[in-house]
């Protein structure tokens, strides 16, 4: 019965990773690119509800959840054109309620997007 309790809470632990998801730095395994002379930008990864769309600015709120400090947290995210997009063209098709899995970095003090997965209402 111990075993079978123990078994229950690792699977209970494990299947919750799942759908837990923070704000978390995505880890480069390659290491044999040469250092620059600016520190490398870390690319992070969120994942939240897009709050307002500005298309001038080409720039996004978005809206989540911090699993680190325990509480919600809005991020301000650009896109170029470098930009990945899956779901929509480009930030015009893009509208407030839209959930989103947005990968990025910070240049010049701006979050800027590598990759934005929206998901439709």
């Amino acid at each position: 019965m111990k075993n079978r309790i123990i078994v229950v809470l690792v699977a209970i632990l494990l299947s919750s990773q799942g759908y837990c998801r923070g704000i978390e730095p995505i880890i480069d395994e390659d290491t044999s690119r040469p250092e620059t002379g600016e520190a490398a930008s870390q690319e992070v990864a969120i994942y939240g509800e897009i709050k307002s769309v500005n298309a001038v600015s080409s720039s996004m709120l978005v809206q989540c959840y911090d699993y680190d400090s325990d509480s919600e947290m809005s991020v301000e995210i650009v896109t170029d054109d470098n930009t990945r997009m899956e779901g929509a063209s480009n930030i015009n098709e893009i509208k407030q309620g839209d959930w989103a899995d947005i990968n990025y970095i910070v240049v010049d003090g701006k979050n800027t997007a590598k990759s934005v997965a929206v998901e439709k209402e």
